[in-house]
């Protein structure tokens, strides 16, 4: 490591971050702005290989990777919220920055947004929710017309964490396992048949047990300009569905399905089979009651 030039240490008042990545067989060797920061960076690092198939690339990520401060796990299971479990579980630090392989760092706001976590000293906080860029550095959606902080179990906070991405989030990882909130395995990609929502619940979670999250207008992440998460189609109608019913009284999520549905159709994003899979999500989560 001697040469490299450190973006992103330590700050010296103590606060301490961990960055979380969850990969499939090897993929992460695919991302090569990624790999290169790793190098260029000095704070602790936990890696999640998920191997659902024979493969060169995990032994070589493994080998890429084997250094002081990377923790490398291999899991023979597959699911990103057990990954991040996983991640989350061997977390020594305050805090954890979830990243999935497809993404890279701003580096300048990986270093600001250590500055600040520096004096986030709350002991209620759930995390905090910093800024996702796109690969031209826009934003990936209008901040400043979003609520600085969601705090409580109003129907206004439910809505606010509706409107978040997992790779806006900064996890008070200390907190987190103090209340016992973590990710539910049955939610997110590599599973079926709620392949996403993840993050809206954990964050619903953590809001019923009294943690709150504050915004920091920082951009952290870079994506590639298309997600799984954006695309109005039956999948994420259905995942949607999963996740509000367990989110709002009966009588609101019944609303919501027809205000949804009602302004897909109107907007020809969608037709009525939206409505209709919004509601076999909800079906499903309400009948195994999973948590």
């Amino acid at each position: 490591m001697n040469g490299i030039s450190y973006f992103w240490r330590m700050t010296d008042e103590g606060t301490d971050v961990t960055l979380c990545i969850s990969t499939v067989n090897g993929n992460l060797l695919h991302n090569q702005r990624l790999l290169s920061q790793l190098d260029a960076l000095e704070t602790p690092v936990v890696v999640v290989n998920q191997v659902t198939e024979p493969s060169t690339a995990s032994e070589t990520l493994k080998s890429r990777l084997h250094r002081d401060g990377v923790l490398f796990f291999e899991d023979r299971s597959l699911g990103l919220s057990r990954s991040r479990n996983l991640a989350l579980s061997n977390v020594t630090t305050t805090w954890a920055l979830l990243c999935d392989d497809d993404v890279w760092l701003n580096e300048s706001g990986c270093s600001e947004m250590t500055r600040r976590l520096a004096q986030e000293n709350n002991p209620d906080a759930g995390g905090v929710l910093v800024q996702l860029e796109k690969e031209n550095h826009a934003p990936w959606r209008r901040y400043d017309l979003l609520t600085k902080e969601i705090r409580g179990t109003s129907l206004r906070s439910k809505l606010d964490i509706q409107k978040v991405n997992s790779m806006e989030l900064v996890l008070h990882a200390k907190n987190l396992q103090r209340h016992g909130v973590s990710f539910r395995e049955q939610w997110g990609l590599g599973t079926q048949p709620a392949p996403g929502g993840e993050e809206v619940l954990l964050m619903n979670d953590a809001l019923e047990s009294g943690l709150h999250f504050k915004r920091l207008p920082v951009p952290v992440r870079i994506h590639p300009d298309e997600s799984s998460g954006s695309p109005v189609n039956l999948t994420n109608a259905f995942v949607q569905g999963s996740t509000c019913v367990l989110i709002f009284p009966a009588w609101l999520f019944l609303a919501l399905a027809c205000w949804l549905t009602f302004k897909h159709v109107v907007q020809r994003k969608a037709s009525f089979r939206w409505g209709v899979a919004f509601v076999k999500g909800g079906r499903w989560a309400w009948q195994h009651q999973v948590r």
